[in-house]
């Protein structure tokens, strides 16, 4: 400690102790000074007895004496005094009840700045305290190192922080908070005690939180009840789940904010999505397009992948907002139904609809669909969301399934009319406007209830509604379409043109597999040193191996940290990348340095040091597109399926990776579908194991069983065309499918053909 940071303390402290001192004396002064002068040099300022009528009327008809002035100001004083000592003592009494300051009350009277001042005094007196023996009390407790603050980088300039310190030393730049609280207090190079996180100096000492112990088995959480119908008292129970912070935009695409459910049901709906769009496709056809993906379904998934939550079980409650971090779910039909008005009803609207449309059904007229979704014309609905066309119709629709767009006086009546009064009282409903028979929440344009009808509703003041955009309503209620059963229309058979000559190449010391499940072995094939690659690590090293060409520094932190800001990015991929030379430092034993190389702005690994299965495949695709003759055709084909020895990075969820994996299978299927096109008439036994290999790796493609039936029935191996339609009917069966009446009839009349083609002639 410098003799600059011993005066500074010196002073702050002398400076703290003179203002507890003045207030101290100013409280003295006012609790006991004042009451003796009134004593001393006033006295009693009331009659000794009560006046008589007579004696007050004389008294107040007469020019006011100084005796009377002096008097009544002495009251006043006395009264004034009063209030300030019972002021004094309920300012007392939260200081001892523990109440944090200066959060008392805002600081709302003379009595609340006096004690505060000497309470604050005495509080920072400990926390200097603290200060001077923060080192030794650091280093003897929780830290384990001390850490340096760098300079600047000279060529980047970006300066250091804690946020970068702590993920340079405990791996995780989040954990930042547990290095400023070992270090709250400690002084710092300008001579002041460190209070701000964001503001560190070069060469200053942090202590490092030594490594904490494994984190428990995280237990499911209980889940949501329904709130109670209204009972008499008017008292409406709030149920209420801790959660984390409920799913919403973390890159500021869409301004979703919608509760855990509703982020599992379009996570589970993708998925869904995705094995039906590419079910559809046709070997052969060249397509590698995937299914497109609207940017409110890329952040809730983000968003459910990241919220460690587990589902909870379903009950007739309705995930309706949140507050104070909980999630508050309702029983809507318990309730007569919620009417929405204000600015952000319909927002709240759109995503309760959503929400109820994955618990059960919901039906809406046409007209009030199309207002809900910002007047913009609806496709064809997922099956839960029922289009009627009258109120009538409406009316008629088993609860919980009601939804009116707008609520003026004419629909209102109508729906009124259409409805028993028993059916009123139990309407399970979310409608826009009033709604005198349930609750009404006047909602503002971010969502938060200010203020409800009387009644039970009350209590819904303050929670934060989940709410959704007209755009990415739509763009769910597409999703959930698209994740349900339709019929796959008729395709003609087809083959692609494929060729390749695959160049050999030396074998680098260290190879990276990516077909299959991410490897890393050194220094031969039976070495594996994955396990000392961290899986953060192994993701980034996936990346780069999928671009042998190279990749910006944007397109990487935009696939790998596509939430946090620019600086965390930098700091994050630099970061990264230091530590992926260390672990691969030291899982060669020093043998290889750096896998991953900069030049022109562009990010890639040396093929100098590695060698990668994904670039062989990759070259064996383009070179395909040069081959000139038929065999050399047929040899390119045989290459691409031969070196395809799983999908893509098996076992790495990541929303870049998607399309990327989607092309190299639908590259192999292409392969194998012309392959088997070009052996059919020679090799019929090899064409059937290109078949099935084919199907393995698209096993709900129609296409491809019904090949494989052709095949069996040719080889006469009838019995095997049962067992692969009911294979056929299983793996559809995944994706909620059937197969088609053409793969129906082919599995009955094979057989029949064969045996006519075998029949003797008379």
């Amino acid at each position: 400690m410098t003799a600059n940071m011993i005066r500074g303390g010196v002073v702050a402290a002398i400076g703290s102790l003179a203002r507890a001192l003045a207030a101290f004396a100013v409280l003295l002064a006012v609790l006991i000074g004042l009451p003796f002068a009134l004593c001393h040099y006033v006295g009693w300022p009331l009659p000794d007895a009560v006046p008589s009528w007579a004696v007050l009327s004389a008294v107040l008809t007469q020019p006011m004496s100084p005796s009377f002035l002096i008097d009544g100001l002495a009251c006043i004083c006395w009264l004034l005094w009063a209030a300030f000592v019972v002021d004094v003592g309920l300012r007392a009494a939260d200081v001892l009840r523990g109440v944090r300051w200066p959060d008392l009350a805002a600081v709302r009277s003379p009595a609340a700045v006096l004690i505060g001042t000497i309470v604050l005094t005495m509080l920072g007196n400990r926390a200097i305290g603290a200060a001077a023996q923060g080192p030794q009390l650091a280093s003897s407790s929780t830290a384990a190192v001390v850490e340096t603050v760098r300079d600047p980088d000279p060529v980047t300039g970006h300066c250091d922080s804690m946020w970068a310190v702590a993920e340079r030393t405990l791996g995780d730049g989040t954990r930042w908070p547990e290095i400023f609280e070992l270090n709250r207090g400690k002084p710092q190079p300008n001579g002041r005690p460190l209070t701000d996180p964001h503001q560190v100096f070069p060469g200053e000492k942090l202590h490092i939180p030594a490594p904490p112990p494994p984190p428990p088995v995280p237990t499911p959480p209980p889940g949501p009840t329904a709130l109670p119908a209204p009972a008499p008292s008017h008292e409406l129970p709030q149920q209420e789940e801790q959660l984390p912070q409920p799913a919403s935009a973390p890159s500021g695409k869409t301004t979703a904010f919608v509760g855990v459910a509703l982020t599992a049901a379009v996570s589970t709906a993708l998925v869904a999505a995705r094995r039906r769009y590419r079910s559809r496709y046709k070997p052969g056809s060249g397509l590698r397009d995937d299914l497109p993906v609207a940017p409110v379904v890329y952040e809730l998934q983000l968003a459910h992948h990241r919220a460690e939550h587990q589902p909870t079980p379903h009950n007739e409650a309705t995930p309706l907002g949140v507050r104070s971090g909980h999630e508050v779910a309702l029983d809507l039909a318990a309730c007569g139904g919620l009417g929405l008005v204000g600015p952000g009803a319909a927002a709240a609207a759109r995503a309760l609809v959503l929400t109820a449309l994955t618990r059960t059904t919901v039906a809406i007229t046409a007209d009030d669909l199309a207002l809900l979704l910002g007047g913009a014309t609806v496709g064809e609905p997922p099956s839960a969301l029922h289009i009627v066309s009258s109120y009538a119709e409406l009316a008629e629709q088993p609860p919980p399934a009601v939804v009116v767009a707008e609520l003026d006086d004419e629909s209102r009546r109508r729906l009124e009319g259409a409805l028993p009064q028993e059916s009123q009282r139990r309407l399970a409903g979310v409608l826009l406007g009033q709604w005198a028979p349930g609750i009404t929440l006047y909602v503002r344009a971010d969502g938060t209830v200010s203020s409800a009808s009387p009644g039970p509703g009350e209590e819904l003041t303050g929670a934060r509604l989940f709410h959704l955009g007209d755009d990415d309503a739509r763009d769910l209620l597409s999703l959930f379409r698209e994740a349900e059963y339709r019929p796959q229309p008729e395709a003609a058979d087809g083959a692609l043109e494929l060729g390749a000559n695959v160049v050999p190449v030396d074998r680098p010391p260290l190879q990276v597999r990516v077909l299959g499940v991410p490897a890393l072995r050194w220094p031969d094939a039976e070495h594996d040193v994955t396990a000392t690659i961290q899986p953060r690590l192994r993701e980034l090293v996936v990346f780069l191996a999928v671009h042998p060409d190279g990749t910006t520094r944007e397109a990487l932190v935009n696939a790998l940290w596509p939430a946090n800001t620019s600086d965390k990015t930098n700091n994050a991929l630099n970061t990264a990348l230091s530590r992926l030379r260390n672990a691969v430092t030291k899982a060669t034993r020093g043998t290889i340095t750096d896998i991953a190389i900069v030049g022109g702005g562009r990010y890639r690994l040396n093929p100098d040091l590695v060698d990668v299965d994904y670039w062989h495949l990759d070259r064996a695709i383009t070179a395909r597109r040069t081959a000139g003759t038929t065999q050399d055709r047929i040899d390119a084909y045989r290459e691409v399926v031969n070196l395809h020895t799983g999908p893509l990075a098996d076992g790495v969820e990541s929303e870049w990776l998607e399309p990327v994996r989607e092309a190299v299978r639908r590259d192999v299927i292409d392969a194998a579908a012309a392959l088997a096109h070009a052996l059919r008439d020679v090799d019929p036994e090899q064409t059937l194991e290109l078949l099935e290999r084919a199907r393995a790796f698209d096993p709900h493609n129609e296409l491809l069983y019904r090949d494989i039936m052709r095949l069996q029935g040719r080889l006469g191996r009838l019995e095997a065309i049962p067992r692969t339609l009911a294979l056929l009917t299983s793996k559809l069966a995944e994706i909620d499918d059937k197969p088609s009446p053409e793969a129906t009839w082919l599995a009955a009349n094979l057989p029949r053909h064969h045996t006519k083609d075998q029949r003797p002639a008379s």
